[in-house]
């Protein structure tokens, strides 16, 4: 067939190679389900995180009490419930800081799959 091409002239012109297509769609990396799930996570360590700043406020007023101790028993008293009222208003304070980043972040995560729903409404 091949010497048919080289003989024949008019083959030539009939038979050219094709151009390739070229596309250029935005490649979604992430699926809705996957956006939701990162969030998850990191409203998880968002949250764990705060559980560990509490954990460690609270081991800090253990140890001004175990300081406190040797002095006089009013004093010791009043000192540790100083110490413990300042650690758990900054219990609090990160308790509500964790509070309004994960309605935050479960905000955007609503607004995300929305918006894939509607790109995949869009697209079908």
């Amino acid at each position: 067939m091949y010497f048919l091409y080289r003989t024949q002239p008019a083959l030539r012109s009939l038979t050219r190679p094709s151009s390739r297509l070229f596309t250029s769609t935005a490649i979604q990396n992430k699926s809705a389900t996957e956006t939701v799930k990162d969030t998850v996570k990191t409203l998880d360590r968002k949250a764990s995180d705060a559980a560990v700043s509490g954990i460690e406020t609270a081991e800090q007023a253990a140890a001004k009490a175990r300081e406190i101790a040797g002095l006089k028993t009013e004093e010791a008293k009043a000192k540790t419930e100083q110490a413990a009222s300042q650690a758990s208003s900054k219990a609090q304070e990160v308790k509500h800081e964790t509070k309004g980043k994960m309605y935050e972040a479960e905000g955007k995560a609503k607004a995300t799959a929305e918006e894939v729903k509607a790109k995949g409404k869009a697209n079908m």
